[in-house]
């Protein structure tokens, strides 16, 4: 279900943009080496690719393996999503453009709040959102962190 959101809400951000034209979308199913080889299909039909957005760091790092190889460094940005050591670093180093952190621990205490509700029938909703916020890029903050992930 996250990678159908994540995909999506990526898709829906993009649409909004009249000079991006989005040349498709496809699984690597959260593996790297997957990743990689669909990156490698991707920058074959579409060598002059702006952009790979991808749903998940591993992914994303495999893609950065194949934009590497092309000589794309910099013409094909790439994006992740987990704010995995090696992306925050790859993130650094200006090799991807970005990289979502994710709150595991925030995410965790709700759904144990949520199905506790639940248990207890003090919530009956069927679908449940849990809201991890939003930090704008710092690029001290970005720096701090890749320096306490050495």
């Amino acid at each position: 279900m996250s990678s159908i959101l994540r995909k999506n809400g990526a898709k829906d951000a993009l649409a909004k943009y009249s000079n991006i034209k989005l040349v498709g979308t496809w699984a690597a199913n959260w593996d790297r080496a997957q990743g990689l080889k669909k990156a490698e299909d991707i920058l074959t039909a579409h060598p002059n690719l702006s952009a790979i957005v991808a749903v998940n760091d591993d992914m994303a790092l495999g893609a950065l393996q194949a934009v590497k190889a092309r000589g794309r460094l910099g013409k094909t940005l790439v994006t992740g999503f987990n704010g995995v050591k090696e992306a925050i670093q790859e993130v650094h180093k200006g090799n991807m453009l970005a990289t979502v952190l994710t709150y595991c621990d925030s995410v965790g205490k709700q759904l144990v709040r949520t199905g506790i509700n639940v248990a207890n029938d003090k919530d009956d909703k069927s679908k449940y959102t849990i809201d991890t916020g939003t930090i704008p890029l710092d690029t001290k903050l970005l720096k701090k962190i890749s320096e306490s992930l050495k």
